[in-house]
């Protein structure tokens, strides 16, 4: 019954993009997946769009981010009618935008629709905080939030 209501409502995965730019106009798109890289630019037509599944690849091989705060901020923004979300993100560190930027920023939040997140990373914070900085993040990004899930 849940496939069946997947194909209904729209289902799309984007594999592999390493710096694409893109508008998807499908009405019905209910769920995206990407795996890429945050120099991709995404807009969506999509008034459905609810639910999206995030792998960033910038940093999987161990080196230095490629990606600043306002790099990830423009990138996610475009995933801002998601109520659920799967971030696959190699480093907790660059999910932590700059105390500055959450302080003195004046723009509206990045993600102001999503209320639960599963966060997979292969380096997790191990410190109190590291956590702590992240949860503020997390909902400075996204103040909605109502369930956070860490793997």
């Amino acid at each position: 019954m849940l496939m069946k209501r997947q194909r209904e409502r729209g289902l799309k995965d984007v594999q592999g993009c390493h710096d694409v730019k893109a508008t998807i106009d499908a009405p019905n798109l209910y769920r995206f997946s990407f795996e890429g890289y945050v120099k991709s630019k995404f807009s969506f037509k999509a008034s459905e769009l609810r639910a999206t599944s995030i792998t960033l690849l910038d940093k999987w091989d161990g080196k230095s981010s490629t990606f600043n705060n306002e790099e990830l901020k423009d990138f996610l923004e475009a995933f801002g009618s998601c109520t659920d979300m799967v971030l696959n993100e190699y480093d907790f560190n660059d999910l932590i935008f700059a105390e500055d930027l959450r302080k003195n920023s004046k723009m509206l939040p990045i993600l102001p629709n999503l209320k639960d997140v599963e966060l997979i990373m292969k380096n997790p914070p191990t410190e109190g905080r590291d956590h702590q900085d992240l949860m503020q993040s997390l909902y400075w990004m996204a103040p909605s939030l109502q369930d956070i899930t860490k793997r």
